[in-house]
């Protein structure tokens, strides 16, 4: 996030792109590395267990991103046109509202494992309140 206000305040300061523009460009730069940290190490998994290969996980990862650029774009600019916030909190606030989207939906598709292991986490996720209910007792 830093980088890419950095980037977002630079480009609209000093090389006068509207605040938009400027924010597509910065957040373009963060989702390069974004997409590495999340690969390696946010959501590592087995070798062999990946639902989907690097390549479509590379595609699936920027048609996340660009529906998230969508929503942060909608709040950047509702924020700072409607509710006369500054353009870098606008940004701020977009990319805690699309960042969170963002990571559900890279946590539950784009770096999930393959359909087996899904099936157990959900056994799993079912299986925690009857367990949890029957030691109440």
């Amino acid at each position: 996030m830093a980088l890419a206000s950095m980037v977002l305040y630079a480009l609209t300061e000093y090389a006068h792109i509207w605040y938009l523009y400027s924010n597509w460009i910065a957040v373009i730069l963060a989702q390069l590395f974004a997409f590495c940290g999340y690969k390696y190490w946010a959501f590592t998994v087995e070798k062999g267990k990946a639902a989907y290969g690097t390549r479509k996980q590379f595609v699936i990862h920027w048609i996340v991103w660009g529906i998230g650029l969508m929503i942060a774009t909608v709040v950047i600019y509702s924020l700072t046109t409607y509710a006369h916030l500054w353009y870098i909190f606008s940004s701020w606030i977009a990319t805690a509202i699309s960042g969170t989207s963002n990571f559900f939906s890279h946590r539950y598709w784009t770096y999930s494992t393959s359909d087996s292991s899904k099936a157990e986490q959900m056994i799993a996720l079912v299986e925690l309140p009857i367990t949890l209910n029957s030691s109440e007792f």
